[in-house]
């Protein structure tokens, strides 16, 4: 159980074994639509913090998952969208971000300056990364991670570059940016809530790498703000917030995160690499309402392949990946990641490809609950979010991550926007990728993802009742008029492909909801 959560009884454990018997195509029955937006956060008191240490959830999840009948997404708008929450806010989906404030990042602070002076307050305590906390020039508060030695700016150019592209999707990141720093810049603190001495930082430093002019170069973390109050958990609901009464398995936002974490091939998602913080309310310091962040991304973009050497992450769970390696040894059958690199030998770069890449089944390092409920509709969600990201968006992420060899920048881009385009043609099948519903002009319109990304195939066809219409170029669609009926089924006929419908809900001038087969 996980413990301050509200989590699954045992009688509704039990319960769920009588839905053996149940047909799998409940799957697509309809649901009833929720609110349009998220209600403002309701202040509360200062919630329990949890010392959950779960990887990925409960043991048990592992065999109740096989005979649960899987259930839609909650958190979803009548539109098929999520709105703006405490979890999630619409960013380049429905306002694209220039490349320069993508570059820039989340946060109002200005990135920490090389060679600032740094007071170390204490050793990072989690994790195996090397790291330290430490306040800079103005007082602030900041982990500062550095690269392992031998793997140059690999985990420090990763962290920022995935940041960067989360937080333009909508996601809450902390603020991080890459210093450099030099050793005469780190002084100790008298108030260090922990005994430190200057061999404690020389030790750390002796396994870090060091730039050829001596410096160090780092991920400068900034405290995320208000009171951490531990991380999200991957099934229930929080104890103590009332805010939170969507179970985090079934939070579209959490689900069709899917697409995105194999996108940057982020395998390293758990519980430890979320957090969550209970902000106070301006008016009264006793009630706040609780923020839900993604962090530490220093092990996606091959990150982890490079360092530990293993070629698995993201092809098979690591239970998985044991047992393919002892069969591979006893019988010679291959692994899916056998014969894949060798890779450039860049700086900075890690093991990461996209020939072999398929986001349809991709995996991370451990069973994280909310990807294993992701159905097709959250993946569509995901991965519309994936392709709201043009190139130049891209290379914006990339070079926030100061690579100093140029060729990364370059190999990394063109990889990530392979990988883009492999989500899409992926995760875009078995839904009709159909988005922007409105009825402009007298006439009901749309796009379709499929179109406007030439995807490829043979044009589609688009039918309503007795109305047929074509797509233009950018894949926007329009029938002439809206559907006769409050309700219009609108069916993509493309040769070689079979696209459920959607159902087109409408009140006069005005799309009011929408309904994926």
């Amino acid at each position: 159980m996980l413990w301050m959560y509200r989590s699954i009884p045992l009688t509704a454990s039990i319960a769920a074994l009588a839905v053996i018997a149940c047909s799998r195509s409940d799957r697509e029955s309809r649901v009833t639509a929720p609110p349009t937006s998220t209600p403002t956060a309701t202040p509360h008191p200062l919630p329990a913090k949890q010392h959950e240490k779960a990887a990925s959830g409960p043991a048990w999840w592992g065999w109740l998952r096989h005979f649960t009948r899987p259930t839609r997404a909650a958190g979803v708008t009548p539109l098929d969208e999520v709105p703006d929450s405490t979890w999630f806010t619409n960013r380049n989906g429905v306002r694209p971000l220039s490349p320069e404030s993508i570059r820039k990042g989340p946060g109002p602070h200005a990135a920490p300056r090389d060679g600032a002076t740094w007071t170390v307050i204490g050793m990072k305590q989690t994790g195996v990364a090397l790291g330290l906390r430490a306040r800079d020039e103005a007082g602030d508060t900041f982990f500062l991670k550095f690269d392992p030695k031998g793997h140059d700016e690999v985990e420090t150019g990763a962290d920022v570059v995935v940041q960067r592209l989360l937080f333009a999707a909508g996601y809450n990141v902390p603020e991080n940016d890459v210093v450099y720093l030099t050793r005469e810049g780190l002084s100790l603190a008298s108030d260090a809530k922990q005994p430190l001495r200057d061999a404690d930082i020389d030790a750390l430093l002796a396994r870090a790498a060091r730039e050829p002019d001596g410096r160090y170069r780092a991920l400068a973390s900034r405290f995320i703000p208000g009171k951490p109050i531990g991380g999200i958990a991957p099934l229930g609901t929080r104890e103590g917030d009332p805010n939170d009464h969507i179970a985090h398995e079934d939070r579209r936002d959490m689900r069709g995160f899917y697409a995105l974490a194999a996108w940057v091939n982020h395998t390293d998602m758990k519980l430890a690499n979320t957090a969550e913080s209970w902000i106070p309310d301006g008016a009264d310091a006793t009630r706040g309402h609780v923020v839900h962040y993604l962090l530490d991304f220093g092990k996606a973009l091959g990150a982890m392949s490079r360092i530990e050497k293993r070629l698995d992450p993201g092809f098979a769970y690591f239970e998985e990946a044991q047992r393919m390696i002892v069969k591979q040894a006893a019988t010679g059958a291959e692994p899916p990641w056998a014969g894949i690199g060798p890779f450039p030998e860049l700086r900075g770069l890690g093991w990461i490809e996209s020939e072999r890449f398929d986001p349809a089944t991709w995996k991370c390092n451990y069973r994280w609950i909310p990807f294993e409920k992701a159905d097709r509709f959250d993946k569509l969600w995901g991965a519309r979010l994936v392709a709201s990201f043009t190139p130049p968006q891209i290379e914006a992420a990339v070079q926030a991550a100061r690579y100093s060899e140029p060729r990364t920048a370059e190999y990394l881009t063109r990889v990530l926007v392979e990988r883009q385009r492999k989500v899409l043609d992926r995760l875009f099948r078995g839904v009709a990728p159909l988005e922007r519903f409105e009825v402009r002009g007298g006439a009901l319109c749309f796009v379709d993802l499929w179109k406007r990304h030439a995807l490829g195939g043979p044009e589609a066809i688009y039918r309503m009742a007795d109305q047929v219409a074509r797509a233009t170029p950018d894949g926007s669609v329009c029938f002439e008029r809206p559907p006769a009926e409050p309700v219009g089924e609108i069916r993509v006929e493309r040769a070689g492909h079979h696209i459920p419908t959607v159902a087109v809900h409408v009140a006069g001038s005005r799309v009011t909801a929408i309904e994926r087969r």
